[in-house]
């Protein structure tokens, strides 16, 4: 797995500390070299314990530290619209959705980030221009369907750039130009918008 960006993943354990080779006097009678061995293999594991006992604290250091990262993170996601036969001459129309045609009510505060569209049909002549709006206001943030880009277009802006709040409706609306065709043509639209407080 290669290494992500901003994360160490590397853990700083404790080594394991243990003179393999202490031995107790052979001067000393059997009983005292008997009780000496034992003094001996206590130590030993009473370091084991305290080795094994810092490397509990420094996973679950890391643990804490891996899971506030995680619920950190941004969150994603793609709101979709749509049109079919798009019409020309239309002056702000608002595109359907997936839910119930009124747009989409944020779950978190966030913000705007993309605006994709794309034609099943490419564009022959004028020009469709596809906007975002927070509760029913544009924000100036676009894409444009013309002869550059006649099926698919996609522009994106900075996180924060065009922010909403939980509970603010967000939807989209297309003009279209009077010599815009084909009117066959059918309009996918995905806004992608960032939650702002994460993975819960």
């Amino acid at each position: 797995m290669p290494e992500q960006g901003g994360i160490e993943r590397s853990l700083p354990l404790p080594e394991l500390e243990i003179d393999a080779n202490q031995q107790v006097n052979p001067n000393r009678s059997p009983l005292h070299q008997a009780l000496d061995m034992v003094i001996v293999h206590r130590d030993k594991f009473k370091t084991i314990e305290e080795h094994l006992r810092g490397q509990r604290d420094i996973l679950v250091a890391a643990h804490d530290e891996v899971t506030k990262r995680v619920n950190e993170l941004n969150v994603m996601d793609a709101l979709a619209f749509y049109q079919d036969t798009v019409a020309a001459t239309q002056t702000d129309a608002a595109l359907n959705d997936a839910v119930a045609g009124r747009g989409y009510i944020a779950v978190e505060d966030g913000s705007i980030i993309s605006v994709t569209a794309r034609v099943d049909d490419p564009r022959t002549a004028g020009t469709l221009t596809v906007e975002p709006r927070i509760n029913g206001t544009k924000i100036g943030f676009s894409v444009v369907l013309d002869s550059t880009n006649a099926t698919f277009v996609c522009d994106r802006q900075d996180l924060g750039t065009d922010a909403f709040v939980a509970g603010d409706r967000i939807d989209c609306v297309i003009t279209s130009t009077g010599a815009w065709t084909p009117v066959t043509a059918n309009l996918d639209v995905s806004v992608g918008v960032v939650f702002a407080k994460g993975v819960r």
